[in-house]
């Protein structure tokens, strides 16, 4: 987004703080190529199918590379309020007791 005016850096704040501190639960999994070539697409998958089993509120969002390749899959939990949690080596079936 190019900034222009004043109203432009004003929508590019609020984009950026509702990233930075999401008011519901955010779940990011890093899915570019080394995170689909451990799984990631898989984790994404379950990730969905789970939420919508436990009827949870949470953006689930698909990103790219971290930079932690070798811990791919790479799961982000944000909880408002709480700081930011990280985990590598997730697996799809790991993502039932993720959620509880």
């Amino acid at each position: 987004m190019m900034v222009r005016t004043k109203s432009d850096l004003v929508k590019l704040r609020k984009t950026g703080e509702q990233l930075l501190f999401p008011p519901v639960l955010r779940i990011t999994v890093g899915q570019a190529t080394c995170g689909i070539a451990k799984g990631a697409d898989k984790v994404f998958a379950a990730m969905k199918k789970e939420l919508k089993k436990q009827k949870l509120e949470a953006v689930l969002e698909s990103v790219g590379c971290g930079g932690w390749c070798s811990r791919e899959p790479i799961v982000t939990f944000q909880v408002p309020g709480l700081a930011k949690l990280t985990l590598g080596e997730v697996t799809a079936s790991d993502v039932p007791d993720l959620l509880r």
